[in-house]
């Protein structure tokens, strides 16, 4: 669902305050509308609310991890690009939630400009799928 303005909607699931505030702030800053929740339950709870177009979703969190998570956002949100987000390289995790899926997986410390592409992406592809009727 688009958010307020037209701007692409964005929810971003992690338990880090910096970086749910970092990442807050740049998408804002790059046009984006931006919901935030602290844990994977309350996430669950604000796309149930209202789906995103994206979510960012932490993979390893306190409770229901990212990845654990991942199959019921895709219930509830079938339209929504995810996007996990990982401090560690683990192809293992990065193939298994893209065969659960996931869109995208993108690495902490982030590298802007890899964030800005795998989104833009996710986004595109997302509207395409949802313009042809998948």
């Amino acid at each position: 669902m688009t958010g307020a303005n037209g701007r692409a909607s964005v929810l971003v699931i992690d338990d880090d305050d910096d970086i749910r505030e970092l990442l807050s702030d740049y998408l804002v800053a790059h046009g984006y509308a931006v919901r935030v929740a602290a844990d994977a339950a309350s996430g669950l709870a604000r796309i149930g609310e209202r789906a995103p177009e994206i979510v960012l979703i932490d993979v390893d969190m306190p409770g229901l991890t990212g990845v654990d998570a991942l199959p019921q956002i895709v219930a509830l949100a079938p339209d929504a690009a995810v996007i996990m987000v990982s401090g560690a390289a683990d192809t293992e995790v990065a193939t298994r939630t893209r065969a659960l899926g996931a869109m995208g997986y993108v690495m902490k410390p982030f590298d802007f400009s890899v964030l800005s592409e795998t989104v833009a992406i996710a986004l595109a592809d997302k509207r395409s799928n949802v313009a042809r009727g998948r």
